[in-house]
């Protein structure tokens, strides 16, 4: 596979949409009921993306190949769960 893995930036925004809509039509066709593609998916995950790529606490990556971007990758930084030093005195399992 040739091309590079960069930073997503608002202009790759249609080109990932893209990607999720073949994905989710190739989805719709091995099972209707469980992946049936909403009728404006591509609207509310345009919208969707644009709000991941504002926020700080979101690393979105994209695979540039040379006739475009071929893939991507989102990923979300939470807060850790507490540990509990003593799992049988936790109250909060």
């Amino acid at each position: 596979m040739t091309g590079n893995v960069r930073q997503a930036t608002a202009e790759d925004v249609p080109a990932m949409v893209a990607l999720s809509e073949r994905e989710r039509s190739e989805r719709e066709k091995m099972d209707l009921e469980f992946f049936r593609k909403a009728e404006h998916s591509g609207e509310a995950q345009t919208a969707y993306f644009n709000w991941l790529l504002s926020q700080s606490h979101v690393i979105a990556l994209v695979h540039q190949a040379p006739h475009g971007v071929n893939g991507f990758a989102i990923a979300t930084l939470i807060t850790a769960a507490r540990l509990c030093p003593r799992w049988s005195h936790c109250t909060y399992r």
